[in-house]
């Protein structure tokens, strides 16, 4: 949703559609919005999980959606306390379904 929105609202900015490897500083137009959209979101998603780390201290942070391999790299250091997963709502709906077919 950001880089269709720096492309819709911006004159000249490219649509950026694949994302693969992203580095923290970008040395043409694509690389650039990569880093500021990608670092940007790792930045505001580990500076939330610190402030309710503040908060609560045994809290359990669960990462999940289609783009979590972008951001599974935040889960890694915090092993302990923050569990990535892609796909954990369809084994959440998979395990409603097996408990309610028995």
């Amino acid at each position: 949703m950001r880089f269709k929105a720096l492309n819709t609202f911006t004159d000249k900015l490219p649509l950026i559609k694949k994302v693969k490897d992203v580095k923290l500083i970008g040395t043409n137009t694509n690389n650039s919005l990569l880093s500021g959209v990608i670092n940007g979101m790792k930045s505001e998603i580990i500076e939330m999980i610190n402030k309710y780390k503040a908060i609560y201290k045994n809290i359990t942070v669960y990462l999940t959606g289609g783009d979590l391999d972008l951001f599974k790299l935040i889960a890694e250091p915090r092993k302990n306390s923050i569990f990535a997963h892609d796909f954990i709502t369809l084994v959440g709906l998979n395990t409603i379904l097996e408990h309610n077919a028995k």
